[in-house]
């Protein structure tokens, strides 16, 4: 029986899409034109290696001279206030549905705060159908290391084999493949501009994953 572990932020929600529009609405005033495209450089990544690719970005994109906790302090308050618009991606219910109906558990691994989370897929009325939540916080090294999925297998009590992870972007691919997962990957609007692997599963839609044969698509 296989368990289907789940990313949060532009998997299950684009709220990677929020964080981008965001930016770019902050920064036109500033002068900056922003693109979505330059943002899949830092979506999917915590901790340590998050903090020095937004360093990077802000430097690159912003200026040499950019506050990059200043520039963080302001669009983490408006992405926070406006979190609650962003809806479930298409096939988020339908999959979880087909889940259910074949028993398999069920999982989040994700790098964002474990409260905001709950908060948007309460509002959304999924969160309670997931038997293990881990976050960044509760392990040693965040995406792309593997830590995150190894504890979320733990708490399934499942061999990581046996695990298949929905994931949107690089970091997050590469920490379940660390992990010695099987992946799909679903892009979001902003990291379908990353570059995954040549032999990576990629999907355009959560819809597009076919249950009946697990780590296939249609």
């Amino acid at each position: 029986m296989p368990a289907l572990i789940f990313d949060y932020d532009g998997l299950l929600a684009d709220t990677e899409g929020l964080v981008a529009q965001v930016l770019i609405d902050v920064l036109a005033p500033r002068g900056v034109a922003a693109t979505v495209e330059s943002m899949a450089t830092f979506m999917g990544s915590t901790g340590p290696v998050n903090d020095a690719l937004w360093e990077e970005w802000v430097r690159t994109h912003v200026g040499a001279d950019a506050d990059p906790n200043e520039l963080d302090a302001v669009a983490w308050e408006i992405i926070e206030a406006r979190r609650h618009e962003v809806p479930l991606c298409d096939g988020v219910v339908e999959l979880l549905d087909a889940a259910d109906a074949n028993g398999w558990p069920i999982a989040i691994g994700t790098g964002t705060a474990r409260a905001k989370a709950e908060r948007h897929l309460t509002n959304m009325g999924i969160f309670h159908r997931f038997q293990a939540v881990v976050t960044a916080a509760e392990v040693a090294h965040g995406k792309p290391a593997p830590d995150i999925y190894l504890e979320v297998a733990r708490r399934l009590e499942h061999d990581p084999a046996d695990c298949i992870v929905f994931e949107d972007s690089l970091p997050g691919y590469e920490a379940a493949i660390a992990a010695g997962m099987r992946v799909i990957v679903c892009p979001c609007s902003v990291t379908r501009y990353s570059i995954f692997p040549s032999d990576a599963q990629v999907v355009a839609s959560l819809r597009d994953v076919d249950l009946a044969a697990p780590g296939r698509s249609r």
